[in-house]
């Protein structure tokens, strides 16, 4: 059950409760006073709030070996599901390290940036999200003033043509003419983009590009390109 006194059977066998004797929350168990494993600890947690069954399961890279290894085999043993079916979670979802001006983020190095302390400096909270994900998921991210400055550009741009629709006539009507062509192009690019492993970034650079290279006459209806955006806004996140 523990690391301590030689107890594994084997190197490579998981540890479901740990009596390390600096830790600092304990409990009373009949293995001794201790805690639980990591692994065990996140499975438990996952079963009593999200089921015994989820969607999407996510985390750092380097959390691939051992834990995430280790949270499967142990979903596997406690599942009452027969056959074929994934252990615990269907996707998993590994995220690549974030660097700050090209030095890795981390408490050692100083350099953790709170999203608080962004914001309170006068970032909106839509630029902070769409610079976090300027990258794709599993690729580094450069987090710095070159990140926000593309993520602000972007989130201004979409606001900008948002507000300008808004203020032309028929922006409140219902109508029925078919979308303009741009919508067209740009749903199958944005779609496109996120069925190539949820790439965001890629996703929001195809809104932007076809409204930074809209003319007045190919707008179309303001109605219809309204829902568009409105539509798009729900993976964004924006507005």
């Amino acid at each position: 059950m523990t690391t301590e006194g030689g107890q594994k059977r084997n190197p490579l066998d998981i540890d479901l409760w740990r009596t390390d004797a600096l830790h600092q929350m304990r409990w009373e168990s009949p293995w001794g006073s201790g805690f639980p494993g990591w692994h065990v600890e996140c499975v438990a947690m996952s079963r009593k709030y999200l089921g015994e069954f989820f969607d999407i399961h996510t985390g750092a890279d380097d959390n691939i070996n051992p834990h995430h290894e280790f949270e499967m085999a142990q979903a596997a043993v406690l599942s009452s599901a027969e056959g074929d079916r994934d252990p615990l979670s269907h996707y998993w979802l590994h995220s690549g390290p974030v660097s700050v001006e090209g030095q890795a983020m981390s408490k050692a190095n100083g350099n953790v940036v709170p999203v608080r302390e962004l914001l309170e400096s006068g970032i909106r909270g839509n630029v902070v999200r769409v610079a976090l994900l300027s990258e794709h998921y599993r690729d580094n991210l450069d987090f710095g003033e070159a990140a926000l400055d593309r993520a602000s550009e972007a989130v201004n741009l979409i606001l900008g043509f948002r507000d300008h629709l808004r203020s032309l006539p028929g922006a409140d009507s219902v109508d029925d003419e078919p979308a303009a062509q741009w919508i067209v192009d740009t749903a199958a690019a944005f779609t496109g983009a996120l069925d190539e492993d949820l790439n965001y970034w890629k996703a929001i650079s195809a809104v932007v590009e076809a409204v930074g290279a809209l003319e007045a006459e190919t707008v179309g209806s303001p109605a219809r390109a309204l829902d568009a955006l409105g539509d798009w806004d729900r993976v964004l996140g924006i507005f």
